[in-house]
């Protein structure tokens, strides 16, 4: 839950701005589905927050309409770690969306709680993926988390498997086990043995 006292910036709003702030929060409720998109798009891109701006893109998260949904997940990426009581619903959205989503909500979970200890199971589970596009997205993730992420490199691994990986998913897996730090380092020297780390 927030607290008062979470957006400390509201108080450097004028009357002006915090008037338009609210009127975009107001139209993501609008009947028109382009204007809950652009609703969703703009409160995203304001680099301050009213204490209302995170519950009105959560609610955006149930949105009938799948495209508003995407916008306020992105938002939600964001606006960072400020939208971290939303986190929980990320993380059900895994389960509950389409692989197109799923790699937006991956995308997203590490700049929202790159800290919190359920982000690195989740992201491994997306490893896993069938989806080149999700896989992709969670190797990328796990390497944002950095050190955070190192618990994941036996999920990297299995990566590996055969040794075939496409050449894009091998530079991302590679770099993702470089910024994991020091216990993957044994993992990044078999990549590059095997041809499959090669790094620009």
């Amino acid at each position: 839950t927030l607290d008062e006292g979470d957006y400390p910036e509201e108080a450097s709003f004028t009357e002006t701005e915090r008037k338009a702030i609210l009127s975009l929060i107001a139209s993501m409720q609008d009947s028109h589905v382009e204007v809950r998109i652009a609703s969703a798009k703009a409160l995203g891109q304001i680099s301050r927050m009213l204490s209302e701006t995170v519950p009105a893109l959560k609610r955006a998260l149930l949105d009938p309409e799948k495209t508003v949904r995407r916008a306020a997940v992105v938002a939600i990426g964001q606006i960072g770690v400020g939208a971290k009581p939303v986190f929980p619903k990320l993380l059900s959205l895994l389960d509950e969306e389409g692989n197109d989503m799923r790699v937006e909500v991956i995308r997203a979970i590490p700049l929202v709680a790159p800290d919190d200890e359920r982000n690195v199971s989740s992201l491994v589970q997306m490893v896993g993926s069938t989806d080149a596009m999700v896989q992709l997205a969670a190797v990328i993730a796990l390497g944002q988390l950095g050190t955070n992420g190192a618990t994941a490199k036996d999920a990297i691994v299995g990566l590996l498997g055969d040794g075939k990986l496409d050449s894009t998913l091998s530079k991302e897996t590679a770099k993702s086990l470089g910024r994991m730090g020091p216990p993957s380092i044994p993992l990044l020297f078999k990549m590059m043995e095997s041809g499959q780390g090669a790094l620009e």
